[in-house]
């Protein structure tokens, strides 16, 4: 996953997401976590 589709996935759900504000986390074997900010500055995580 890139940051265009976390962008993309995030707006289905009614985020806007900052883009230079994605972090990737991947610590886990089956799964990523991604951590962001709004046009606000509100941050926002998602699994």
């Amino acid at each position: 996953m890139d940051k265009k589709q976390v962008i993309m996935i995030a707006k289905k759900h009614g985020l806007n997401v900052n883009e230079n504000t994605i972090d990737f986390n991947e610590s886990g074997l089956d799964f990523q976590v991604v951590f962001a900010s709004d046009e606000q500055g509100q941050k926002a995580d998602s699994n």
